[in-house]
């Protein structure tokens, strides 16, 4: 990697980085501001404040499973803490989310100008906050962006030799999501190949290393001892049936977070960039695997895109794989165009490429930008139902939007009504969002009172008669 750094080192692309970063901040300021939104409105916030009100707790029994859902809780500890500290808002929680997300992005800069120099440091930097689904989840209170931070620096000790910082933050990527359970075995492949394969003698087969390397199973198994012990189970068994070993399944996920990793959010030209690098490394023998930041890289893409196949599907699972394959996509660039105008160019394309899908006009989820007309609809319609809802008349609604109704610190008016999860037969209120056309009442007796459209969300109010 030495061969990287002769020129193109400049400390300038330092300071360039922390405007870009200093950019990013200042765009995703008002969003900081936004009430929670799907899972993080349903799940992850609603956990964190639970820990803030109930009592800090990082063991399975401070949580109920329906907030936990089985899940190592060292993200909601985190959130409950700063809920604590502070208030339990929603600007603490996303400010949180976007100083984990800084956290990253620096690290990313810090680390590969190491490997390699400041000038592809700063481009990884530039291209990832490009990319909408890293826009999209860096405010949200969803444990992926601190799953990607905590995996980056593990991976990136590792190959530095660092095997008690890459134990550490192993451990707590591992207490954050349990998809972190494939980095202490990208490690071992990574390390297999250097020290058996290559035969370099690398120091990642020693006992002490080998411990190391695994020491953050240890840790994950401890927890689901605690958690046997304290709710009777070691898998939530809601979860449990989302891991499937069929064939057809596996080829179906798999296939779709390809595409979503080589293919959508304009990143079509990712894989052309990453052939033809791969192509002139060989041939001018920049890139050599036994020292490489990019074998390390590869595997953990290719080990995390397999790990997701298995598992529920949903995009911004493989937020953690981004930022390597972001790298990955720099580092062919630079060997492709190593002159820094050429690289910088090459950046800002592949970067407006992205940007294009930033706001597509239908629903994705929580990977872009298009979020924001989903919660505007839902402001809305929550606004509209406390100025005509009455004590005597309970409302009901669709996951997620429900959860705005019922629970505080979401972001949303608060209406000092009752509730129901689910139908009933009595006189009531249904709010709906239509973003996937399966979200209508299912009741004949209903009759609109209030519609409201924005971009591909239709927002609905209806009246449920006796």
């Amino acid at each position: 990697m030495n061969s990287y750094k002769e020129k193109n080192n400049e400390k300038i692309y330092g300071l360039l980085t922390l405007i870009v970063v200093a950019a990013f901040v200042a765009f995703k300021f008002q969003d900081l501001f936004l009430p929670y939104f799907w899972d993080e409105l349903g799940v992850y916030s609603r956990a964190s404040l639970y820990l803030a009100e109930h009592g800090l707790g990082i063991l399975p029994a401070s949580l109920p499973p329906v907030l936990s859902r089985g899940h190592p809780l060292l993200f909601q500890f985190i959130y409950g803490l700063g809920f604590t500290v502070f208030d339990k808002s929603v600007v603490v929680g996303h400010s949180i989310s976007l100083l984990v997300t800084c956290l990253l992005l620096f690290a990313l800069y810090k680390k590969i100008s190491s490997f390699y120099n400041r000038l592809i440091g700063f481009c990884v930097v530039v291209l990832l906050c490009a990319q909408p689904v890293f826009i999209a989840q860096s405010t949200f209170v969803l444990p992926e962006m601190m799953l990607a931070l905590f995996a980056f620096l593990a991976l990136t000790s590792y190959c530095q030799k660092q095997f008690g910082w890459f134990a550490v933050y192993a451990s707590l990527a591992m207490m954050t999501k349990e998809s972190a359970i494939v980095i202490p075995f990208v490690a071992f492949a990574y390390g297999f190949v250097q020290d058996i394969i290559l035969k370099q003698k690398a120091g990642y087969f020693t006992l002490r290393s080998l411990l190391l390397t695994f020491f953050s199973l240890l840790v994950f198994g401890v927890f689901l001892l605690i958690q046997k012990a304290q709710n009777g189970w070691y898998f939530l068994p809601e979860h449990v049936g989302y891991v499937s070993f069929k064939l057809s399944s596996i080829y179906y996920h798999n296939h779709n977070y390809q595409n979503f990793l080589f293919y959508n959010q304009g990143r079509y030209w990712w894989v052309k960039v990453l052939l033809v690098g791969s192509a002139f490394a060989i041939l001018k023998a920049k890139v050599k695997l036994n020292n490489s930041f990019v074998l390390l890289c590869s595997i953990f893409v290719c080990a995390f895109l397999a790990f997701g196949s298995l598992n529920f599907y949903m995009n911004r699972y493989m937020l953690a794989a981004i930022p390597f394959l972001t790298a990955l996509v720099v580092i062919a660039a630079y060997t492709i165009f190593s002159n820094k105008i050429w690289l910088t160019g090459i950046t800002l394309v592949l970067s407006a490429l992205c940007l294009r899908d930033i706001d597509p006009a239908y629903f994705n989820y929580d990977c872009d930008m298009g979020f924001k007309h989903h919660l505007s609809v839902e402001k809305k319609l929550i606004d509209k139902l406390c100025e005509i809802q009455t004590i005597e008349t309970p409302a009901s609604g669709n996951f997620p939007i429900f959860f705005a109704l019922v629970e505080k610190h979401t972001g949303f008016k608060v209406c000092n009504v009752n509730y129901n999860w689910g139908y009933s037969t009595k006189k009531e209120y249904l709010v709906y969002t239509s973003e996937n056309g399966y979200l209508y009442p299912e009741s004949d007796n209903c009759k609109l009172i209030f519609h409201i459209k924005e971009s591909y969300v239709d927002g609905m109010i209806y009246e449920k008669t006796n």
